[in-house]
């Protein structure tokens, strides 16, 4: 279980430890389970319907990602006793042995106390690792703004870098959004800040090319 606040990368290292096995993530979200369709699909429906035994059948990677446990119904987490203890989930079509895997649930979690008080003693008792993912210092972000900047700048075409002037940009941001301790929302910021950036940049160029 990866536990802590949103935008802090439970998810992004879920994607990452499944790039050092290789194979096709699979990657199923939990807020969306809370009516009938979703309960057909976790305890098997037709035939002919999606089930999460049947996706686990065609998966490719070894790892297998359960994005926000925390929002499912309680209904549904009977479903994964038996496949947290023995590696086994079965439903009213299908009998899945999952072999060696990894199964990753994230959540919203604040504390390992909050985790046992929502979900009982039987399912928390069944996790092998309950691991806390904390809103990042300043130094963490500092590190994050330069990483995904860097990134950034790389896609961008010749021109484009020359317009850009990247270390006053990571100062700009770095002096601005320090106290934002959510990645999600700092890629977003920066995307939004280099575009806009770019797009001032080209109009100036446009501007200077015109006859005077």
């Amino acid at each position: 279980m990866f536990y802590g606040p949103s935008g802090v990368g439970k998810t992004e290292t879920a994607h990452f430890i499944n790039g050092l096995l290789g194979g096709a993530l699979l990657r199923k979200q939990f807020s969306m389970f809370h009516s009938e369709k979703f309960a057909s699909y976790v305890f098997g429906g037709a035939h002919s319907e999606v089930s999460f035994a049947h996706d686990l059948l065609d998966r490719e990677s070894g790892v297998i990602l359960v994005d926000e446990f925390d929002k499912a119904n309680p209904i549904f987490h009977s479903a994964f006793y038996q496949l947290f203890d023995d590696g086994v989930f079965e439903d009213k079509n299908y009998r899945v042995e999952l072999g060696a895997s990894l199964v990753i649930c994230t959540s919203n979690y604040r504390t390992e106390d909050d985790i046992r008080a929502a979900l009982g003693d039987a399912l928390y008792s069944r996790f092998d690792a309950l691991v806390e993912f904390a809103s990042l210092d300043a130094e963490g972000v500092k590190r994050v703004i330069d990483r995904i900047v860097d990134g950034r700048f790389s896609t961008l075409t010749a021109v484009e870098q020359e317009w850009l002037d990247l270390p006053k940009i990571k100062t700009m941001l770095q002096a601005r959004l320090q106290n934002l301790g959510n990645v999600r929302k700092l890629g977003k910021l920066i995307d939004e800040v280099i575009s806009l950036m770019l797009v001032r940049a080209m109009l100036e160029e446009e501007g200077k090319a015109l006859p005077s």
